[in-house]
């Protein structure tokens, strides 16, 4: 005797289990790899704001010292 699933009721019907092993662990090695990505930009722009800091503030150093030679 052959076993026949019915599709046409819905408490019948396979429903997709949001907390099953597989999907929390994919959710979050999406967040984990999301998390990465956002650091690592942050810290590739942290350098660059300290590049730039390091220029401008030569930049000033060399100002100041022609202004106190001129004021001389």
């Amino acid at each position: 005797m052959s076993q026949s699933i019915n599709l046409l009721l819905p408490e019948l019907r396979a429903r997709f289990d949001w907390l099953a092993l597989r999907v929390v662990c994919a959710a979050g090695l999406i967040v984990l790899a999301l998390l990465l990505a956002f650091v690592q930009f942050k810290s590739m722009q942290l350098n660059r704001l300290k590049t730039t800091e390091a220029n401008l503030s030569s930049q000033l150093l060399g100002s100041q010292q022609q202004l106190t030679a001129l004021a001389q």
